[in-house]
């Protein structure tokens, strides 16, 4: 992977993506997004997605996970794979953070996409959301927030599991 670079999202007019800015943005986001393998007893063994958000490999992943002790990898954009230690876990809403790397990968560096923290959204506002649905091909649907419910993410950052 290259250096830890944020992936800059394009300038915004009238609140909205131009159809070039969309096709530019999905290009650039396609390398933060990961397939998630996860070994567990209880499922023997799954995938899901996952984003990297963060210059310190932190990895935001839709999983519903209630084993800390389960075996996790990551598979970037060109098929390279990486142990993840699972840092936190939010059963609720179906949200584990993890990090990528293990003991001796200080070394790594990966681009990245950060999280908004802003309260000035509005329900209604254009979103665009990136994913990885059924892991066969990157997904760029545009979506409008529905729902003001800030802070998850960042409160399960904050607040790693302890060991």
């Amino acid at each position: 992977m290259k250096g830890t670079k944020e992936v800059k999202f394009p300038k915004l007019v009238d609140g909205k993506l131009s159809q070039e800015q969309r096709e530019e943005f999905y290009g650039k986001m396609e390398v933060v997004i990961l397939v998630v393998d996860v070994y567990s007893s209880e499922y023997n063994e799954f995938d899901c997605e996952g984003v990297i958000i963060s210059p310190e490999r932190h990895v935001l992943n839709d999983m519903f996970m209630n084993n800390v002790q389960t075996r996790v990898q990551i598979v970037t954009a060109n098929k390279e794979r990486y142990a993840c230690t699972v840092l936190a876990l939010d059963p609720t809403y179906g949200l584990a953070i993890l990090k990528i790397g293990v003991s001796n990968s200080t070394a790594l560096a990966f681009p990245y996409a950060m999280i908004s923290d802003r309260d000035d959204l509005r329900i209604g506002e254009e979103i665009y959301p990136i994913g990885l649905p059924g892991y066969l091909f990157n997904s760029f649907p545009i979506g409008h927030i529905s729902y003001r419910s800030f802070g998850e993410v960042l409160k399960l950052l904050k607040n790693p599991l302890k060991k």
